[in-house]
């Protein structure tokens, strides 16, 4: 073949193969007559559009039973005492002890040879001359001399309040009103010492 004859050629050949590859990828007819995706007939399929600012739902979660509190022990409680009413004390009263009030010891009168002399008062007075003045007189409840002696020596030994009071110089032996009044006034003050011990 002559050198002419092969640029020919191949020129024809790449005239066709230009045409083919225009044909094909330009206009997209170098397919097969198979159907294709383009002129099968579509199928049915649903889509379902996704919004993107929608949130996904979040998957469930399964919550665990929480432990059931333990009941609290109850506390009985003690009923609040009552408040007792105020009793209203009263200030105690002093009560002043008033000194034993001694009753006379000796009531009546005595004198020498006097018929209304009481036995009694004559007991009385020899018991006192012989406790209280140290006499030894015999208590024989008759105002006789010896008791009449004790007497004035008595009266000699409370001059004071026994004769003085009457203007009187010496001891009389006769038991009246300042006599009988300091035998009844030392009786007292003796009894009170006793007392007191």
């Amino acid at each position: 073949m002559s050198r002419t004859a092969s640029i020919v050629l191949f020129a024809i050949l790449w005239a066709i193969l230009s045409t083919y590859l225009y044909v094909c990828q330009i206009k997209d007819k170098c397919s097969a007559k198979e159907p294709t995706l383009s002129t099968a007939p579509a199928r049915a399929e649903k889509v379902v559009n996704i919004p993107e600012n929608e949130p996904k739902p979040e998957p469930k979660k399964v919550l665990e039973p929480k432990p059931k509190p333990m009941p609290e022990p109850e506390i009985e409680k003690k009923p609040e005492p009552t408040p007792e009413p105020e009793q209203k004390t009263q200030p105690k009263k002093i009560v002043e002890k008033k000194p034993a009030v001694c009753t006379d010891y000796l009531t009546g009168y005595l004198k020498r040879g006097r018929a209304a002399n009481k036995a009694a008062d004559a007991k009385k007075v020899e018991e006192f001359l012989n406790e209280y003045q140290g006499e030894n007189l015999a208590v024989d409840s008759t105002y006789g001399e010896k008791d009449i002696e004790a007497i004035k020596r008595f009266q000699a030994k409370y001059k004071k309040e026994v004769l003085d009071p009457h203007g009187l110089p010496a001891p009389t032996g006769h038991v009246l009103n300042t006599t009988r009044a300091q035998i009844n006034k030392l009786y007292c003050a003796q009894k009170e010492r006793k007392n007191e011990s």
